[in-house]
């Protein structure tokens, strides 16, 4: 079935076309209209004249004669051929206006297949266009809607309770401690929540530039962005899914980085003979716990400034010409982020007092090997979380609603477009007409003082 852009770029050619016809015989018509109207002027210019040449041979007769009888015969002649002149002057003028409408209805005619003729060979490069456009989406449908592919959702749920997630959880959790895995993985998710923080802005800046754009360009906007996320998620999820399990296969693999019995006491807190040092180990975990607050607390700080930047924009978008420091959500997301600030200083004062010299060794002891391992493992979980929310199902959804919403705002501008055109048309016309009758109206008027119309 032909998608709803493709119908009615369709559509819009065989309106353009069937328009085309109806303007080329409008044209014809106007073209033998105006013929006809000038060769009545002329008729009716000749008839005037012949009109005028006898009162003016009447009028040379009356000078010459000499008895009253005569006269009276002539001047009776004379007010005949007057108003019959008057009433010849009447239909000349009135052919002058046929000329004129005539004129103007021809113009009028051309002008309006000159624009169909635009829009025909708009509608035929659009369609083009779109046959290919979207033939592109076609295949990412079909692709997106068969497997591997409609099935990766699940299988990425799936794998995220399985081995080898499962093995490799376990892995780490046997190399590091709760403590010190626990401050590494705030550590990994504090800056990759600030990537996505930063994305949500550059998101909002897009959006505030969509709402200000014209809805055909904000719908083309959002069908782009539809099939750019359908076309990245069947170019790349599954290379991705694949990426997942091989970095999983590698951290649940013990002779990767495996660790040698000194490194395994000193990461566990313990002394060389393997007995535990319990107060090392508290010192450690102390530290530890401290430190991940401050990561938490830079979380908050750095979700807190990409809200005031969002609304910041927002305040923008609202007005352009106000402060933006005056809006209500920037001064709440600023007193928010100044709040976090506060708290921030207060989560590294306490990581300060709790000797941050502690945590540094503690990491030292950890070999780049395992943290790579860890790394790697939080690479794999982001993926796979990511594919296990991603559904190419809603992707094709979305493509399709966009596509649909793009017509409607398509269609609106289209009729939008062509009502323009004809307003403009009509009153090219009307002013054609304007100035005909302004250039007719001293003959007009007097022919009207005199009655020639009636």
């Amino acid at each position: 079935m032909a998608s709803p852009l493709l119908t009615y770029a369709n559509n819009v050619l065989s309106a353009a076309n069937t328009a085309k016809t109806a303007a080329d015989a409008a044209v014809t018509a106007a073209k033998t209209n105006l013929k006809t109207a000038q060769t009545t002027l002329g008729q009716k210019t000749q008839d005037l004249a012949a009109a005028l040449k006898v009162i003016a041979d009447i009028r040379a007769q009356l000078a010459l004669i000499s008895t009253t009888d005569d006269g009276t015969a002539l001047l009776t002649q004379l007010n005949a051929a007057i108003i019959d002149a008057r009433a010849k002057q009447a239909a000349a003028l009135a052919a002058e206006d046929a000329v004129a409408a005539a004129t103007s209805q021809a113009a009028k005619a051309s002008a309006v297949l000159g624009d169909i003729a635009t829009r025909l060979a708009g509608a035929n490069a659009a369609l083009a266009q779109i046959t290919t456009d979207e033939a592109a989406r076609q295949v990412l449908r079909t692709a997106g809607g068969s497997p591997p592919l409609s099935t990766l959702k699940a299988n990425a749920t799936a794998a995220l309770s399985a081995a080898p997630f499962t093995t490799a959880d376990a892995r780490l959790n046997t190399d590091l401690p709760v403590k010190l895995r626990g401050r590494a993985d705030a550590g990994f998710d504090r800056e990759a929540t600030l990537v996505i923080k930063r994305q949500d802005v550059d998101n909002a800046a897009e959006a505030a530039i969509g709402n200000k754009l014209s809805a055909v360009e904000k719908q083309q906007r959002k069908l782009a962005d539809a099939q750019a996320r359908l076309s990245d998620y069947v170019l790349n999820a599954r290379q991705r899914f694949d990426q997942a399990i091989v970095l999983l296969t590698r951290v649940a693999d013990p002779s990767q980085g495996s660790l040698t019995s000194d490194e395994i006491k000193s990461i566990q807190s313990e002394n060389p003979d393997g007995t535990p040092n319990a107060a090392l180990k508290t010192a450690r975990e102390t530290v530890a716990d401290a430190a991940k607050d401050v990561d938490a607390a830079q979380k908050t700080l750095d979700d807190d400034k990409a809200k005031v930047d969002i609304a910041i924009l927002n305040a923008l978008a609202a007005d352009i010409d106000a402060d933006p420091e005056l809006d209500a959500g920037v001064i709440a997301a600023r007193a928010a982020a100044a709040a976090s600030t506060t708290n921030l200083t207060n989560k590294q004062n306490a990581y300060t007092a709790a000797t941050p010299a502690t945590l540094h060794a503690w990491e030292a002891a950890v070999p780049d090997a395992t943290f790579q391992l860890l790394a790697d493992f939080h690479t794999a979980n982001q993926l796979l979380t990511k594919l296990s929310t991603d559904d190419p199902a809603t992707l094709i959804a979305n493509l399709d609603t966009a596509e649909t919403d793009l017509v409607t705002a398509l269609t609106a501008a289209d009729k939008a477009a062509r009502t323009l055109n004809r307003l403009r048309e009509e009153s090219a016309k009307d002013s054609s007409l304007a100035e005909a009758a302004a250039n007719a109206a001293p003959r007009r008027t007097f022919s009207a003082l005199r009655g020639d119309f009636e």
